[in-house]
């Protein structure tokens, strides 16, 4: 075109040169004004689309009274300003490059400008096809569906993908799909046309179907075979070729034959029979089916026949049940018959159904009869064995009834009741049947069995023998007969309820006999009450006077009395007798027998007794008479010769004497001691004193009993009475219980600190206590036997006056079982020197001495354990010992005298893990070993502790639970510093996009924990975090964020034995978001705030830097946050309800709404090769592909409310442009390239910008309701900020403005906030180490923005990140600032509050710092990005940072609140 321009300028040259010279001066004032081009327009050339890109363009310079021209004429649809000589409109021909020329008319000549247009042919937009589905069938041909409408430009190309099904094609340049297919098919193409300009895309579905069955027909068709053989298979055959058919057939094959539903084939071995039928087989596919018959027979000759018996018992003359057939095989009809054997046994078959039926009186054996089945294919039989036994009892009883009760004394038999008041008393006085069912209230007690005549019943068989258990009844008095079964006897006793079991036999086929019934009956012997006792009934007595009914009895008489009870059977027999009033003396009754005897010593006029005889069941009373008023004379009284007594001995004498009770006395008096009874004439006593005579201590004695009554006396006058003195000194010493002590086995035994009293050893000899007496001892003393001791070691003294030993025993050594250290072995001395008639008078000295042995042991030990409760609770651990002290309430344990035994359980005391000290009983734990894992697990064990000494040995019963319990900890996080709290954490591996279940970190248990967990407050953890009360994890559903919570949390075991003491530990719960980085720095995350559910509530959106530099396939490149309506703090990861996000890289982020109710993310993938949308509330999504060169640096929604169009920035070079882009239909299911030109922004000398981008933000920094791009970038060594405004249709190609940063430095952020107060948002820009604060002013004036605050900051660290909100109150925003460094790392945040002040807004005077704010757990490094966020509540802090040297993680989470 520039050619063109140049030969067109020598062409007028040359013409007027040609000219005169009137008409050249004319030309040359042309000229002088074209000259070159003297103006230019925002844009050199337009390159334009058909009907698609609007195109205005502006002259640059500001000319006044200017009229605009353009030649040639304009493409069709643009048009030129005269006025203002803009060029707008949207071409609709298409126009190959073509320059024109722009002429400017004004006051002070004319300019030009040349213009480059091009219009570009029109992309299609739409195709369609008449149908959404495209369908075909297996090798039909004649389908073909062409494109029936379009919108936009004329495609010029078509093509497909993925490639057709076989045998179609695509018509490349009319889209027509036609062709025969080959093969079936199902699937959905992506349709494309496309001209030189762009395409359309549409998806269809070509379905290709089966081709239909037809002509059904089988081979081996009408087949004949019996059940059991093998059938020829069928297959099928059509007259068309369909790929696949499946089969169904009508009515159902016979059993065993089957069709095979995939190939038709019919095959099997039958089992059942069907006779001729005809068989429908349908075979269908998707297009279509047909039908087809098989004929098949099936038949089934008679081949079995059963019963369901092999042999059966039959009792002779008993009609047997029916016996039919279980189990015929074969077809009908069919005819039954059987052998003469039947016929032998009296039995009968019928010939259709083949039961047997009747009754049978054959004689006893086994008889074997064939039964024969045939029917008009054959015949089969059986043979059956019965055998014949007696008629045995039915059911198994033997017709006993089951309860039985006896009298004692009274025969089995049946006897008359009195029925009164409904009682069943027997009345034995009536002895007749008949008699008694003629009284009234009476009945017969059964004539019938039932009763008290005990024999099997016969009616329904009977056995031929029988046997019983216990032998013979076991009841006393009581017979059982063999042969048949009956019980006789009168019981003799009492017997409790008994069972008996009485078993019949009888006689089978081959005469054995073999038990047949077993029947247990209970059978019980009661008392009869007694109701007459017959004293007077005895016949025989003497002294019985019938007429006056008194025994009138002879006082002294010894004449057999004969006076007993005499009872009628029937009656009651007692068991006791008893008397009232007390008898004369001399008479006593047996309590048993109720007999009467003796000899009346005592007159007692005539008085009447009552005798009460008892059993079990009552008493009866009768009353006799009895006087023993007739006295006789004394007539015999003799004592026998001498009566011996030896000094201090009791004894007694009772004489031998005849006659009436009189009064005894004696001549001369008895010695000191002894008496004689004045009554009785008994002589009895312990003599005191010896009868001596000055030389004989012995010498015998005589003396005169004389008894005398009224009617006279008797005497015995030698009654020589001899005492036998001792030796004066028979020392013993006795203990309490008047038990000689010695050194054998009755030695006096004590215990340590006893109190030992004269009570307790007590001593005595002779005349001890008779002074003055012969043996009385007047001094004690005693000697050692054993040696070296002394009773005083023992805490004891021997008084050597009274001969007491006293004193508080002592136990000598506390540890020893040795006999010799807790005995002492002494001979006690008594000496006397006294004479024993003559007091004063001495006879020389006398000793005698005992010798026994005194013990003094310990106070038996008192073990126990666990302050007494012996309960001992061994928790599994792995690691400490336990020692269960035990504890002594009473005397020491001897050395190693501790033992112990296990009396239940399987873990012993003496084995590991356990171990028993026998000195001291201790036991020990020693930790090395999880109860679950000892023998026999977990358990409860007991056992028996014995403690000796010489006390002797005590026991102990303990108990010990060995159960693991609570045992855990959590080990503090090391990255708190000081922090004493546990932290849990929320991990996502760096590939883990799925959004399911992650574990927060479970406490460190030892290898013994067991029980519950319970935190103090569960309702404060928030769904979808679930806490585990058999883990002690608290888990989340997905991936979550969530502040600081802290909790108690505690483990307890219950259900054990005993209930195990809790284990506490105070912890946080926190749930960040955390990825390994292995190591890069540049993987950090960068957080952007949006309200994506739309609830008024920001939700974060999160992007992985790492992408920008390389490629981040496989890691989590962006991840959505969903902040909760219900919990303060807590935001959901919402991974899996846009599964379109997972495991994506992407570059550039922007989230946007795009509908009234629908949002979601634009990203640019990490190639840089496309641009996705994918929607945060349904399944929307697309892709287009980035047309311009260069690398993408960020994405700029051009709307500030619901967006439709966006551009991608891109920087090539030190270039920029921006590509733009369209949402249709607000849905993200479809974006394209915008129609209008994508913008390539100018360079710095033309107002744009050359340079490196650093950052791209965007905001309606105009106030027109759209989008602009804010792009940071680096120009040499200067920095800038460049708003580039929209329209909400187009980007311009110009900053407008552009700030020039102060102090240069990087941008590492820029936000917008209303700073001022003025309704405007104004730019905040981090740059290097300060804020630069522009207010927006809106005014074209003074321009876009004014500097307003410069702020410097505490570090200039790369990492450095801010946000703001409003702190104190004043409704002005404050800046958070993560500025303060520590050992390189940015891990702390000052605020700078708001001044208020004008040029002044923030400076470093009016600051609060907080060191170390950002170490939650596993936080280390660097702070790379704060966001505040309005919660439910609070102001959270939100934050992201990069660890590249101590774990190699890069996180974000909630770090603190306002």
């Amino acid at each position: 075109m520039k050619k063109m321009r140049l030969i067109y300028q020598l062409f007028i040259l040359a013409f007027i040169a040609s000219c005169n010279v009137a008409e050249q001066s004319s030309v040359d004032d042309e000229l002088s004004n074209l000259k070159t081009q003297s103006f230019d327009f925002n844009l050199s050339s337009l390159e334009l689309v058909q009907n698609t890109t609007y195109a205005s363009i502006l002259p640059l310079q500001n000319l006044d009274s200017v009229y605009y021209e353009v030649e040639p004429t304009l493409p069709s649809g643009l048009r030129i300003n005269p006025n203002s000589g803009e060029i707008f409109g949207t071409a609709d021909t298409v126009q190959v490059s073509t320059e024109y020329i722009v002429k400017a008319t004004h006051i002070d000549g004319i300019d030009y400008a040349y213009i480059d247009i091009e219009v570009l042919a029109e992309p299609p937009k739409t195709i369609n096809y008449s149908v959404s589905t495209l369908t075909f069938t297996l090798n039909g041909a004649g389908t073909s569906y062409p494109i029936t409408s379009t919108t936009g430009g004329i495609a010029t190309s078509y093509s497909v993908i993925p490639v057709l099904s076989a045998g179609l094609s695509l018509n490349t340049a009319t889209g027509e799909i036609s062709g025969t297919p080959t093969v079936t098919n199902t699937d959905y193409y992506t349709i494309t046309a496309s001209n030189s300009t762009g395409s359309a895309t549409l998806f269809v579905h070509i379905n290709v179907l089966d081709e239909i069955p037809a002509g059904l027909s089988y081979n081996d068709d009408a087949q004949i075979i019996n059940v059991g053989n093998v059938l020829t298979p069928m297959t099928p055959a059509f007259t068309t070729t369909p790929n696949s058919a499946t089969y169904s057939i009508r009515p159902s094959l016979p059993t065993g034959l089957v069709l095979n539903t995939s190939n038709g084939e019919i095959s099997g071995i039958p089992s059942g029979t069907n006779g001729v039928t005809v068989y429908t087989v349908t075979a269908y596919n998707t297009a279509g089916s047909t039908s087809g018959n098989a004929t098949i027979t099936v038949n089934n000759p008679a081949s079995d026949i059963d019963y369901g018996i092999t042999e059966l018992e039959v009792q002779q003359g008993v009609r047997i049940q029916p016996i039919t057939i279980t189990n015929y095989t074969g077809s009908t009809p069919v005819t039954f018959t059987a052998d003469a054997d039947l016929t032998t046994l009296g039995l009968n078959i019928n010939a259709t159904t083949g039961a047997i039926t009747g009754t049978s009186s054959a004689a006893l054996n086994t008889y074997t009869v064939t039964i024969t089945a045939t029917n008009a294919s054959g015949a089969t039989s059986v043979d059956i064995d019965f055998k014949v036994v007696e008629n045995y009892p039915d059911n198994g009883t033997l017709g006993y009834n089951p309860n039985y009760t006896f009298y004692k004394g009274v025969p089995i038999s049946d006897y008359c009741e009195d029925v009164t008041l409904g009682g069943s008393i027997p009345d034995f006085s009536i002895t007749t049947e008949a008699a008694c069912i003629a009284a009234v209230d009476r009945e017969w007690n059964d004539a019938d069995n039932s009763a008290t005549t005990v024999q099997p019943n016969t009616t329904n068989g009977a056995a031929t023998s029988f046997s019983i258990l216990p032998g013979g009844t076991g009841i006393a008095g009581l017979d059982f007969d063999t042969a048949t079964g009956i019980i006789t006897g009168t019981p003799s006793g009492i017997v409790a309820p008994t069972t008996i079991t009485i078993t019949g036999s009888n006689l089978d086929e081959t005469s054995s006999v073999y038990s047949t019934a077993v029947q247990s009956i209970t059978v019980e012997v009661k008392d009869l009450a007694p109701t007459e006792l017959g004293y007077l009934n005895t016949p025989g007595s003497p002294f019985y006077d019938p007429i006056t009914e008194v025994f009138a009895l002879q006082d002294g008489n010894n004449t057999p009395l004969n006076i007993l009870p005499n009872i009628t059977t029937g009656k009651g027999i007692p068991d006791s007798y008893s008397i009232s009033p007390q008898l004369p003396d001399g008479l006593t009754i047996n309590p048993t027998t109720g007999e009467i005897t003796g000899t009346p010593s005592e007159i007692v006029p005539l008085r009447y007794y009552s005798i009460t005889g008892t059993n079990t069941a009552g008493s009866h009373t009768e009353s006799i008479a009895i006087s023993t008023n007739t006295l006789i004379a004394p007539q015999s009284l003799s004592y026998g010769g001498i009566l011996p007594f030896t000094i201090f001995s009791f004894a007694t004498y009772v004489p031998t004497y005849v006659g009436s009770q009189g009064t005894y006395t004696i001549t001369p008096s008895l010695p000191a001691g002894l008496i004689l009874n004045p009554n009785t004439g008994v002589i009895s006593g312990a003599p005191v004193e010896a009868q001596s005579d000055g030389t004989n201590d012995e010498k015998p004695v005589v003396y005169t009993v004389t008894v005398t009554n009224s009617l006279g006396s008797a005497e015995d006058n030698a009654v020589t009475i001899q005492i036998t003195n001792i030796d004066p000194l028979n020392l013993i010493y006795t203990d309490a219980t008047d038990t000689e002590l010695n050194t054998g086995a009755n030695i006096f035994s004590t215990t340590e600190g006893t109190p030992v009293l004269s009570s307790l050893i007590k001593h005595s000899s002779d005349y001890e206590n008779a002074s003055p007496r012969t043996g009385f001892i007047t001094s004690y003393t005693y000697t050692d036997n054993l040696g070296g001791g002394a009773l005083t070691n023992f805490g004891l003294d021997l008084d050597p006056i009274t001969g007491d030993i006293t004193g508080t025993a002592v136990a000598v050594d506390a540890t020893s079982m040795a006999v010799s250290d807790h005995q002492i072995q002494v001979t006690i001395s008594g000496t006397t020197d006294k004479d024993p008639t003559t007091p004063g008078t001495s006879i020389g000295a006398a000793t005698t001495a005992s010798t026994f042995t005194i013990s003094v042991l310990q106070e038996e030990a008192d073990i126990s354990y666990e302050a007494g409760a012996n309960v001992l609770f061994v928790q599994g651990n792995t690691g400490t010992a336990e020692t269960f002290t035990a504890t002594n309430d009473g005397g020491p344990v001897a050395v190693a005298n501790c033992a112990v035994a296990t009396t239940s359980g399987t873990q012993s005391l003496t084995g590991a893990p356990m171990s028993f000290n026998t000195n001291t009983c201790d036991i020990t734990y020693d930790g090395s070993i999880c109860m679950a894992a000892i023998g026999g697990g977990e358990q409860s064990a007991t056992y028996t502790v014995t403690a000796t000494n010489t006390g002797g040995a005590t026991t102990k019963n303990i108990t010990a639970h060995y159960y693991d319990g609570p045992s855990y900890t959590y080990t503090p996080d090391t990255a708190f510093g000081t922090e004493t709290l546990s932290v849990l954490n929320s991990f996502q591996s760096s590939d883990d996009n799925t959004g399911g279940a992650s574990a927060l970190e479970a406490p460190a248990q030892n290898a013994c924990h067991s029980g519950l967990y319970s935190l103090d407050d569960v309702n404060d953890l928030p769904t979808p975090f679930a806490f585990s009360t058999t883990t002690g994890h608290i888990s989340s559903v997905g991936h979550n964020l969530l502040g600081r919570r802290s909790f108690t949390l505690s483990a307890v075991r219950t259900g054990t034995p005993v209930t195990i003491d809790p284990v506490e530990e105070e912890i946080s719960v926190q749930a960040n978001h955390i990825e390994a980085n292995s190591g890069a720095s540049d993987f950090k995350f960068f957080a952007q705030k949006f309200d994506f559910d739309l609830d008024g509530r920001d939700d974060i959106l999160m992007r992985n830097t790492s992408c920008d530099v390389g490629g981040c396939t496989g890691n989590n490149a962006i991840t959505m946050y969903i902040q909760s309506a219900v919990s303060d703090g807590l935001f959901a990861g919402t991974l899996s309800s846009i599964p379109a996000l997972a495991n994506v890289g992407a570059i550039a982020m922007a989230p946007v709404k795009y509908d009234v109710a629908k949002t979601g993310v634009i990203f640019v993938n990490d190639a840089d090769t496309s641009v996705f949308t994918r929607s945060a509330t349904n399944t929307e999504n697309d892709s287009a592909t980035i047309d311009s060169a260069g690398n993408t640096v960020g994405i700029v929604p051009m709307q500030s409310g619901t967006v439709s169009s966006f551009g991608v920035v891109l920087q090539n070079g030190t270039a920029v442009s921006i590509e733009q882009y369209e949402i249709f239909g607000a849905t993200m299911a479809t974006i394209v390239d915008a129609s209008t030109t994508n913008v390539s922004i100018t360079n710095q000398a033309g107002g744009g910008i050359t340079g490196t981008v650093n950052e791209v933000k965007y905001n309606d920094t105009n106030g027109d309701s759209f989008m602009d791009a804010v792009i940071a970038y680096t120009s040499g060594a200067d920095t800038f900020v460049c708003v580039i405004l929209s329209d909400g249709t187009d980007f311009a190609n110009t900053c407008s403005p552009r700030l020039d940063i102060p102090n240069d430095g990087t941008v590492r952020d820029i936000k917008f906030e209303n700073i001022v107060g003025d309704a405007l948002d104004d730019m905040i820009i981090l740059a290097g180490d300060s804020i630069y604060v522009y207010e927006n002013q809106n005014n074209s004036t003074v321009g876009l923005y004014q500097a307003a605050t410069i702020l410097p900051l505490k570090s200039s660290n790369t990492n450095l990140a801010f946000d703001l909100i409003d702190i104190d109150g004043d409704n002005s925003l404050d800046l958070l600032v993560n500025d303060i460094e520590t050992a390189g790392e940015l891990q702390g945040l000052t605020i700078y509050y708001h001044t208020n002040i004008s040029g002044k807004l923030f400076t470093s005077g009016n600051t609060q710092a907080f060191s170390d704010v950002f170490n939650y757990s596993t936080s280390q490094g660097n702070t790379n990005d704060i966001e505040i966020i309005q919660g439910l509540n609070s102001k959270h802090i939100f934050h992201c940072q990069v660890d590249t040297a101590t774990r190699n993680e890069s996180s974000c989470g909630i770090m603190g609140a306002f």
